[in-house]
Protein backbone atom coordinates (compact mmCIF):
# COMPACT_ATOMS: atom_id res chain seq x y z
CA UNK A 1 0.00 0.00 0.00
CA UNK A 2 0.68 3.54 -0.31
CA UNK A 3 -0.54 5.53 2.63
CA UNK A 4 2.69 8.42 2.10
CA UNK A 5 4.30 9.13 -0.87
CA UNK A 6 3.96 7.81 -4.22
CA UNK A 7 6.93 4.91 -4.42
CA UNK A 8 9.05 4.35 -7.55
CA UNK A 9 7.15 1.70 -10.01
CA UNK A 10 10.28 -0.40 -10.79
CA UNK A 11 11.22 -0.25 -6.88
CA UNK A 12 7.58 -1.60 -5.88
CA UNK A 13 7.83 -4.53 -8.45
CA UNK A 14 11.52 -5.21 -7.09
CA UNK A 15 9.64 -6.03 -3.83
CA UNK A 16 6.48 -7.64 -4.97
CA UNK A 17 8.70 -10.10 -7.01
CA UNK A 18 10.26 -10.85 -3.97
CA UNK A 19 7.42 -11.29 -1.75
CA UNK A 20 5.66 -13.51 -4.39
CA UNK A 21 9.17 -15.60 -4.33
CA UNK A 22 8.43 -16.69 -0.79
CA UNK A 23 5.30 -18.03 -2.17
CA UNK A 24 2.91 -15.37 -0.65
CA UNK A 25 0.19 -13.90 -2.64
CA UNK A 26 0.56 -10.28 -2.92
CA UNK A 27 -1.50 -7.29 -4.53
CA UNK A 28 -0.90 -4.04 -4.86
CA UNK A 29 -2.85 -1.44 -3.98
CA UNK A 30 -1.47 2.18 -5.42
CA UNK A 31 -2.32 3.85 -8.83
CA UNK A 32 0.94 6.17 -8.87
CA UNK A 33 -0.07 9.59 -8.27
CA UNK A 34 -0.56 11.79 -5.61
CA UNK A 35 -3.98 11.28 -3.67
CA UNK A 36 -5.85 13.03 -1.03
CA UNK A 37 -5.63 11.99 2.41
CA UNK A 38 -9.28 10.64 2.97
CA UNK A 39 -8.61 8.21 -0.64
CA UNK A 40 -5.59 7.13 1.13
CA UNK A 41 -6.56 6.66 4.91
CA UNK A 42 -10.10 4.99 3.31
CA UNK A 43 -8.13 2.81 1.28
CA UNK A 44 -5.99 1.99 4.74
CA UNK A 45 -8.98 1.14 6.66
CA UNK A 46 -10.35 -1.55 4.27
CA UNK A 47 -6.61 -3.49 4.24
CA UNK A 48 -7.08 -3.72 8.09
CA UNK A 49 -10.74 -4.42 8.59
CA UNK A 50 -10.48 -7.38 5.38
CA UNK A 51 -10.58 -10.63 6.44
CA UNK A 52 -8.54 -11.99 3.62
CA UNK A 53 -5.69 -9.30 4.03
CA UNK A 54 -2.98 -10.70 6.30
CA UNK A 55 -0.27 -8.25 5.90
CA UNK A 56 0.24 -4.49 5.08
CA UNK A 57 3.33 -3.38 3.60
CA UNK A 58 3.57 0.02 2.54
CA UNK A 59 5.53 0.74 -0.22
CA UNK A 60 7.03 4.28 0.60
CA UNK A 61 7.58 6.46 3.43
CA UNK A 62 8.00 9.85 2.56
CA UNK A 63 5.55 12.19 4.45
CA UNK A 64 1.69 12.00 4.49
CA UNK A 65 1.14 9.92 7.53
CA UNK A 66 0.70 12.09 9.73
CA UNK A 67 -2.23 13.09 7.94
CA UNK A 68 -4.06 10.26 7.99
CA UNK A 69 -4.30 9.45 11.83
CA UNK A 70 -7.53 11.22 12.67
CA UNK A 71 -9.17 9.36 9.50
CA UNK A 72 -7.94 5.46 10.67
CA UNK A 73 -9.39 3.12 13.43
CA UNK A 74 -6.63 0.63 13.99
CA UNK A 75 -9.04 -0.97 17.38
CA UNK A 76 -9.83 -3.27 14.59
CA UNK A 77 -6.45 -4.76 14.94
CA UNK A 78 -7.35 -6.41 18.14
CA UNK A 79 -9.89 -8.40 16.52
CA UNK A 80 -8.02 -9.12 13.73
CA UNK A 81 -4.00 -8.96 13.76
CA UNK A 82 -2.08 -8.31 11.13
CA UNK A 83 1.18 -6.93 10.60
CA UNK A 84 1.57 -3.02 9.66
CA UNK A 85 5.08 -2.55 8.23
CA UNK A 86 7.16 0.28 7.24
CA UNK A 87 9.13 2.78 8.66
CA UNK A 88 10.52 6.47 8.64
CA UNK A 89 7.47 8.23 8.14
CA UNK A 90 5.27 5.20 9.36
CA UNK A 91 6.35 5.96 12.52
CA UNK A 92 3.32 7.93 12.56
CA UNK A 93 1.12 4.86 11.93
CA UNK A 94 3.20 2.42 14.40
CA UNK A 95 2.70 5.13 17.39
CA UNK A 96 -0.86 5.06 16.65
CA UNK A 97 -0.58 1.45 16.79
CA UNK A 98 0.69 0.92 19.62
CA UNK A 99 -1.45 3.55 21.73
CA UNK A 100 -4.32 1.69 20.06
CA UNK A 101 -4.08 -1.73 20.62
CA UNK A 102 -1.82 -4.56 22.59
CA UNK A 103 -0.29 -5.75 19.10
CA UNK A 104 2.81 -5.53 17.29
CA UNK A 105 3.66 -3.67 14.13
CA UNK A 106 7.09 -3.69 12.15
CA UNK A 107 9.64 -1.32 11.63
CA UNK A 108 10.73 -3.07 8.29
CA UNK A 109 12.50 -1.53 4.89
CA UNK A 110 10.19 -0.56 2.67
CA UNK A 111 8.13 -2.32 -0.15
CA UNK A 112 9.71 -0.54 -2.98
CA UNK A 113 12.52 -2.31 -2.38
CA UNK A 114 16.19 -0.36 -2.87
CA UNK A 115 18.60 -2.90 -3.71
CA UNK A 116 21.52 -0.17 -3.21
CA UNK A 117 20.55 -0.35 0.57
CA UNK A 118 18.88 -3.64 1.04
CA UNK A 119 20.17 -7.21 0.22
CA UNK A 120 20.01 -10.58 1.06
CA UNK A 121 20.47 -10.32 4.48
CA UNK A 122 17.50 -7.76 5.12
CA UNK A 123 15.15 -9.72 2.93
CA UNK A 124 15.72 -12.97 5.37
CA UNK A 125 15.20 -10.84 8.16
CA UNK A 126 11.56 -9.41 6.27
CA UNK A 127 11.28 -12.92 5.27
CA UNK A 128 11.71 -14.57 8.76
CA UNK A 129 9.68 -12.07 10.69
CA UNK A 130 6.68 -12.06 8.39
CA UNK A 131 6.61 -15.81 8.60
CA UNK A 132 6.97 -16.24 12.55
CA UNK A 133 10.54 -17.29 12.29
CA UNK A 134 12.02 -14.30 13.67
CA UNK A 135 14.33 -14.17 17.19
CA UNK A 136 15.40 -10.54 17.32
CA UNK A 137 18.57 -8.35 16.23
CA UNK A 138 22.38 -7.92 16.60
CA UNK A 139 24.06 -4.72 17.03
CA UNK A 140 26.86 -4.00 15.16
CA UNK A 141 28.76 -0.74 15.68
CA UNK A 142 26.95 2.05 17.61
CA UNK A 143 26.99 5.52 17.44
CA UNK A 144 27.27 5.87 20.75
CA UNK A 145 28.76 3.40 23.68
CA UNK A 146 26.13 0.24 24.73
CA UNK A 147 25.99 0.33 28.27
CA UNK A 148 23.74 -0.87 31.28
CA UNK A 149 22.39 -3.35 32.94
CA UNK A 150 19.63 -5.79 31.17
CA UNK A 151 15.73 -4.79 30.81
CA UNK A 152 13.15 -6.36 29.27
CA UNK A 153 9.86 -3.92 28.29
CA UNK A 154 7.97 -2.94 24.97
CA UNK A 155 9.57 -1.72 22.35
CA UNK A 156 8.09 1.55 21.11
CA UNK A 157 9.31 4.69 19.00
CA UNK A 158 11.00 5.39 15.56
CA UNK A 159 12.17 7.73 13.64
CA UNK A 160 13.20 10.82 16.38
CA UNK A 161 11.91 13.52 13.64
CA UNK A 162 8.30 12.01 13.65
CA UNK A 163 8.32 11.26 17.18
CA UNK A 164 9.12 15.02 17.73
CA UNK A 165 6.04 16.23 16.45
CA UNK A 166 3.71 13.89 18.68
CA UNK A 167 2.86 13.38 22.42
CA UNK A 168 3.36 10.09 24.08
CA UNK A 169 0.04 8.41 24.19
CA UNK A 170 1.38 5.12 23.68
CA UNK A 171 3.95 5.36 26.59
CA UNK A 172 4.04 3.37 29.49
CA UNK A 173 6.23 2.46 32.71
CA UNK A 174 9.17 -0.06 31.26
CA UNK A 175 9.44 0.59 27.99
CA UNK A 176 12.37 0.89 25.78
CA UNK A 177 12.79 3.31 23.17
CA UNK A 178 14.15 2.69 19.70
CA UNK A 179 15.43 5.87 17.85
CA UNK A 180 16.70 6.26 14.07
CA UNK A 181 17.46 9.27 11.80
CA UNK A 182 18.61 10.69 8.77
CA UNK A 183 20.34 13.63 7.19
CA UNK A 184 20.20 15.96 10.47
CA UNK A 185 22.77 18.08 11.91
CA UNK A 186 24.62 17.36 15.95
CA UNK A 187 22.60 20.29 16.90
CA UNK A 188 19.22 19.68 15.59
CA UNK A 189 19.62 16.06 16.57
CA UNK A 190 20.11 17.31 20.22
CA UNK A 191 16.95 19.91 20.01
CA UNK A 192 15.39 16.90 18.65
CA UNK A 193 15.79 14.54 21.75
CA UNK A 194 14.97 17.75 23.63
CA UNK A 195 12.00 18.13 22.14
CA UNK A 196 10.63 14.37 22.32
CA UNK A 197 11.70 14.21 25.87
CA UNK A 198 9.38 17.36 26.62
CA UNK A 199 6.24 15.29 24.77
CA UNK A 200 6.88 12.73 27.16
CA UNK A 201 8.73 10.22 25.00
CA UNK A 202 10.82 9.38 27.79
CA UNK A 203 8.81 9.01 30.78
CA UNK A 204 9.11 5.76 32.61
CA UNK A 205 11.52 4.32 29.59
CA UNK A 206 14.12 1.62 31.15
CA UNK A 207 16.27 1.86 28.28
CA UNK A 208 17.11 3.09 24.46
CA UNK A 209 17.99 1.54 21.53
CA UNK A 210 19.89 3.53 18.92
CA UNK A 211 19.62 2.32 15.43
CA UNK A 212 21.24 3.90 12.24
CA UNK A 213 21.80 7.67 12.10
CA UNK A 214 22.82 8.36 8.44
CA UNK A 215 24.39 11.76 7.66
CA UNK A 216 23.90 12.93 10.38
CA UNK A 217 26.79 15.33 10.52
CA UNK A 218 30.64 14.72 12.45
CA UNK A 219 30.23 11.57 14.06
CA UNK A 220 32.14 12.66 17.27
CA UNK A 221 30.10 15.56 18.08
CA UNK A 222 26.97 13.44 16.95
CA UNK A 223 28.18 10.79 19.60
CA UNK A 224 28.61 13.54 22.27
CA UNK A 225 25.17 14.91 21.61
CA UNK A 226 24.28 11.41 22.20
CA UNK A 227 25.89 11.03 24.98
CA UNK A 228 25.12 13.92 26.87
CA UNK A 229 21.49 13.24 26.05
CA UNK A 230 21.79 9.34 27.93
CA UNK A 231 23.39 10.28 30.96
CA UNK A 232 20.96 12.63 31.64
CA UNK A 233 18.17 10.14 30.63
CA UNK A 234 18.27 6.68 31.30
CA UNK A 235 21.00 3.92 32.61
CA UNK A 236 20.55 1.25 30.29
CA UNK A 237 21.85 2.19 26.11
CA UNK A 238 22.07 -0.37 23.23
CA UNK A 239 23.49 1.31 20.07
CA UNK A 240 23.79 -0.29 16.53
CA UNK A 241 21.01 -1.76 15.91
CA UNK A 242 20.55 -2.23 11.97
CA UNK A 243 17.26 -0.57 11.47
CA UNK A 244 16.93 2.60 9.93
CA UNK A 245 17.65 4.28 6.89
CA UNK A 246 20.91 2.73 6.48
CA UNK A 247 22.42 -0.37 4.35
CA UNK A 248 20.75 -3.70 5.28
CA UNK A 249 17.99 -2.36 7.46
CA UNK A 250 16.51 -5.48 9.59
CA UNK A 251 13.14 -6.03 10.39
CA UNK A 252 11.77 -5.26 14.17
CA UNK A 253 8.35 -5.69 16.21
CA UNK A 254 7.19 -2.55 17.48
CA UNK A 255 4.71 -2.19 20.71
CA UNK A 256 6.22 -5.86 21.37
CA UNK A 257 8.26 -6.92 24.58
CA UNK A 258 11.89 -7.58 24.44
CA UNK A 259 15.06 -7.90 25.92
CA UNK A 260 18.12 -5.65 25.67
CA UNK A 261 21.22 -7.16 26.66
CA UNK A 262 23.99 -4.23 26.10
CA UNK A 263 27.08 -6.51 27.23
CA UNK A 264 26.58 -8.79 23.71
CA UNK A 265 24.96 -6.08 21.75
CA UNK A 266 21.37 -8.41 21.49
CA UNK A 267 17.67 -7.62 21.32
CA UNK A 268 15.76 -10.38 21.59
CA UNK A 269 11.85 -10.93 21.66
CA UNK A 270 10.48 -12.23 24.83
CA UNK A 271 8.19 -14.44 22.69
CA UNK A 272 7.19 -14.55 19.61
CA UNK A 273 5.53 -11.62 17.80
CA UNK A 274 3.93 -14.27 15.99
CA UNK A 275 2.23 -15.14 19.50
CA UNK A 276 -0.45 -11.75 19.01
CA UNK A 277 -2.58 -13.78 16.77
CA UNK A 278 -1.27 -13.13 13.88
CA UNK A 279 -3.33 -14.48 11.01
CA UNK A 280 -0.55 -14.94 8.38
Amino acid sequence: MSPCSPPDPHRVETGVRMLRGWGLRTEVAWDGGERPPEIRAAEMQQALESPGVHAVLVTRAGKGAEELLPLLDFSVLERQPKPVCGFSDVTFLHHAIAAAVRRPSFHTPELAWSVRLNGEHSAASLRETLLGEASGLQAGQGVVRSRGPAVTGRLRGGNLSALARIDATAAAKGDILFLEELRETPQTVGELLNRITARGHLAGVSAVVFGQFVECGDAEQLRAVLDDWCERSVQTVLAGIPAGHGVEQETMAMGWPVSVEPATGTLSYVSSPTDAGLTW
